[in-house]
């Protein structure tokens, strides 16, 4: 999994997590992508069309965290299950 925060996860209420496509993604977030692939972050490429390709290749999906504050970002991860407080799942996202 690679992320990207802007803030931690305490005290941060989360509004919704949203699937992004892996080309529009990498479109958006470029120049901190760019800056990252010297560090190999947030996947071991050497360019921003085989960080898509190696996304679609690893099975991975690209979600965006939208809070009120805090931890705004998104991470890479194969599936994502939503629980309610019950822990009864609500609702499954993912290739």
């Amino acid at each position: 999994m690679a992320f990207d925060l802007q803030q931690g996860l305490s005290e941060t209420l989360v509004f919704d997590v949203v699937q992004l496509e892996a080309t529009g993604f990498v479109h958006q977030d470029r120049d901190a992508l760019e800056r990252g692939l010297h560090h190999l972050w947030p996947l071991d490429v050497g360019s921003l069309d085989a960080l898509v390709l190696e996304i679609h290749a690893r099975g991975l999906a690209v979600f965006a965290i939208q809070s009120k504050v805090g931890a705004e970002g998104w991470f890479l991860a194969r599936q994502l299950t939503v629980v309610d407080q019950q822990g009864v799942e609500v609702a499954r996202l993912g290739v």
